[in-house]
């Protein structure tokens, strides 16, 4: 990472986190209305455009690893919106989502 991209690690770090953890109450969130039988596109929508935020962010910061993931989240979002009925629980637990500590 050269010089001028370290400036904006701490920038990074902070709002991967905050993306990370909106992401992961939304999957809580995700879980309570696949069970439940509530509406859950507009949350996969919210979970995609987590991931898809990281994925940019990371990119930008030439951090190919955490893009990946974020671009695997984002391919998970895509096909529970395809098909919303399959958004159930243990596919909740199955999404790769990086703690951030």
């Amino acid at each position: 990472m050269t010089l001028e991209m370290a400036k904006y690690l701490a920038l990074f770090v902070s709002e991967a986190r905050d993306h990370l953890a909106k992401l992961g109450a939304e999957l809580v969130q995700l879980e309570g209305a696949a069970r439940d039988g509530g509406e859950t596109k507009p949350i996969v929508d919210g979970l995609f455009r987590h991931a898809h935020s990281v994925k940019g962010m990371s990119g930008a910061m030439q951090l190919q690893g955490i893009a990946t993931v974020a671009h695997r989240v984002e391919e998970a979002c895509l096909a529970l919106g395809w098909s919303v009925a399959s958004a159930s629980t243990p596919y909740t637990y199955a999404l790769p989502i990086p703690r951030v500590t």
